[in-house]
């Protein structure tokens, strides 16, 4: 072990916690609440129960949302992403199918059929039938239909009155399956799309068998529909209350074809710029939803004429999906989120209508790692994520609300920061960019302070001093690169690099401020959980402190993310020598708890500080990495993020 890496004398504040007892603390932790909705890479992804509960999902989570109430229920059964969902037209039982897991064989495809009123699961379908996942799935009075892995489609149906399972793999002629439903008057019709792909198939229940009953006719359309100007896909299709099947495809284009048949009765030419996506039909309307970020509404009548349009907030994409709620159309978006529509109280349901101003719930689209917490935001939002996906979103998790979001397009956001008000925003990238953002509150608008690349590597980590005039960002490549605020003569300031602090050997995984400002000089501390290091430096004069020339009781800490500390060598000892590495710690604002979050998705809750060997923890399962961990500014909550999924939970402590 490097010499820096020595443990420093035991400290007052070490020897005092050897009094701690090694129980788990008396408090808990129960997951509140998840943010967004699984939208970007699925189709039909939020229904309405019986209960009058929007359900929806993210990660391996569903979720059902209480907008009246504003609570969530979570089906947490799947051991792996959900990928498609159908609710039964009892609006209780619900199909949810995932996929198979990478690393963990035991972890395989299959179908869950589940009661949202009890959170039961009934039936556990195809485990052994579905290669990499379920794709698609739909109800019937009489049976469950779902489609799986995408490169080798294969449809199963199960009925449950004779306990039969009919699986109906000769489909090497499906390249990709997209979407699938019954038809309402036919019940026993399903109809399939995807890629060059439209078909019928009849279900047999008493044979316990499923067959093609018919392939589309295009040459009997009165405008004979020439090749050339037929999609490469089928997107998405939808049915009205009479069996008249309406598909949309990627030129933009739908098709109506009536009562249950496969003849093109009417249609809507380049209806979208770009593919449809999702289509409902309400009120003699037939609402349309496309990339492009159109939501449009269609007379439904001979010539289909064009009733009325809303366009999407830029933010958001494009329209993914669409359920009607009570009053109200429910929106997901292709960037993970759920947005609220008031319709007309009659006719076109789009005549006036608006987007309401808040969200139901907001997300990221891509990996997200950067999350920090605002103790006195100007927005009444205390937290703030960042992904690779070039959002930021701000957070209200005392009201359990979206506030605030940027899309910046091109940015792959590692690791955030922000002022206690939240008005400025540090942000470190995959490509080695310091990032500044101002948020001027006046109009809402965001300045870019400072884009410096400082590395050809990623920054893993980056903080904002107490008074806001120094930020240190920690690298990939083993640095912490050093900003200073810095006064101008004709009075201006500017962020200016001030200097590249050297001295570990890993990678830079969390970074500390003191609280306090010593002889014109705030303390900082580093550490590298992959090579078990933790650093102290003088900003002030870049130079490493060695950690056994220093009183380390007469520190504090503005925060408490470094996971090499003495006061938590409990918790490491009790990592050493199993599979689970250590990726997040925050001690909470009373500094009685400590939350650890590792490799293997489990979020633990030891007391605090944590130095007895032996001690013991509450785990919790939580993702399948544990990106980054805070608990927020009044410590009442736990947020937790994880990383490849997408995910922001929040757990109540109680």
């Amino acid at each position: 072990m490097p010499a820096a890496t020595k443990p420093p004398p035991l400290s007052q504040k070490h020897l005092k916690a050897l009094d701690i007892p090694v129980d788990p603390p008396n408090e808990r932790l129960q997951l509140e609440w998840v943010y967004g909705c699984r939208g970007n890479d699925c189709r039909r992804n939020v229904h309405v129960l019986a209960s009058g509960e929007l359900t929806y999902f993210l990660s391996n989570i569903v979720i059902m949302l209480d907008c009246t109430n504003h609570v969530q229920r979570h089906y947490k059964e799947h051991s792996e992403d959900v990928k498609c969902m159908a609710v039964h037209k009892d609006g209780v039982t619900v199909a949810t199918g995932q996929f198979a897991s990478i690393n963990r064989p035991e972890n395989k495809a299959h179908i869950r059929l589940w009661r949202s009123d009890l959170l039961l699961t009934v039936h556990v379908l195809g485990a052994d039938v579905f290669s990499k996942a379920v794709m698609c799935v739909a109800f019937s009075p009489h049976a469950v239909s779902c489609c799986g892995t995408p490169s080798h489609p294969l449809v199963i149906t199960y009925i449950p009155a004779t306990l039969s399972l009919i699986v109906v793999s000769q489909m090497s002629q499906i390249n990709e399956m997209c979407d699938m439903d019954f038809n309402p008057k036919h019940e026993n019709i399903l109809v399939t799309c995807g890629k060059e792909h439209l078909a019928w198939w009849r279900v047999f229940p008493d044979a316990q068998r499923l067959s093609v009953s018919a392939l589309p006719d295009y040459e009997t359309f009165s405008i004979r529909l020439q090749k050339s100007l037929r999609a490469k896909y089928i997107v998405c299709l939808s049915h009205t209350d009479k069996g008249d099947l309406i598909t949309g495809d990627s030129n933009g284009t739908v098709y109506i074809w009536a009562d249950g048949g496969n003849k093109i009765t009417n249609f809507i030419k380049h209806g979208h710029d770009g593919p449809v996506l999702s289509l409902l039909f309400c009120r003699q309307h037939l609402l349309t939803g496309g990339r492009d970020g159109q939501l449009r509404s269609w007379a439904w009548s001979k010539n289909m004429n064009h009733a009325n349009n809303l366009m999407m907030p830029a933010c958001e994409g494009g329209l993914r999906y669409m359920m009607v709620h009570e009053d109200s159309l429910v929106i997901s978006t292709t960037m993970n989120s759920l947005l609220s529509v008031k319709m007309a109280p009659r006719g076109c349901p789009l005549d006036k209508a608006t987007f309401d101003q808040t969200p139901v719930t907001q997300g990221h689209f891509d990996d997200v790692y950067g999350v920090a917490v605002i103790p006195s935001s100007v927005l009444k939002a205390d937290v703030l994520t960042a992904g690779v996906d070039g959002v930021l979103c701000k957070f209200s998790s005392e009201l359990r609300r979206p506030v605030w979001k940027l899309y910046l397009k091109g940015m792959e956001f590692l690791c955030v920061d922000c002022s206690s008000t939240g008005e400025h925003m540090a942000l470190g990238t995959k490509d080695g960019h310091v990032v500044v953002l101002r948020l001027q509150v006046s109009d809402m608008t965001v300045v870019e302070v400072i884009n410096q690349k400082v590395t050809a590597d990623r920054l893993d980590c980056i903080k904002l001093s107490p008074d806001g005039k120094w930020l240190a960002a920690g690298s990939h490549d083993t640095a912490i690169y050093l900003f200073r605020l810095t006064s101008h003569d004709d009075g201006d300031v500017s962020w200016e690099m001030y200097s590249k602090l050297k001295g570990h050997g890993g990678r830079v995984t969390a970074l500390d401020w003191s609280h306090e400002n010593k002889n014109g000089s705030f303390l900082l501390r580093s550490c590298s959980s992959f090579s078990g290091e933790q650093k102290m430096w003088n900003t002030l004069t870049s130079i490493e402190i060695p950690l056994n020339d220093v009183d380390l009781d007469s520190f504090t800490w503005a925060t408490n993310t470094c996971s090499v500390d003495h006061l938590l060598t409990g918790v490491v000892r009790s990592f050493q020598g199993s599979a689970p590495h250590i990726t997040a710690v925050d001690v909470n604002p009373s500094q009685t708890l400590v939350a650890v979050g590792n490799n293997q998705g489990s979020l633990c809750l030891y007391r605090y500080p944590c130095v007895r060997t032996g001690i013991f923890c509450h785990t919790y399962r939580c993702h399948h990495v544990v990106a980054a961990v805070r608990f927020s500014p009044s410590g009442s909550s736990i947020l937790t993020l994880g990383g490849q999924d997408s995910t922001l939970l929040q757990w109540k402590i109680v």
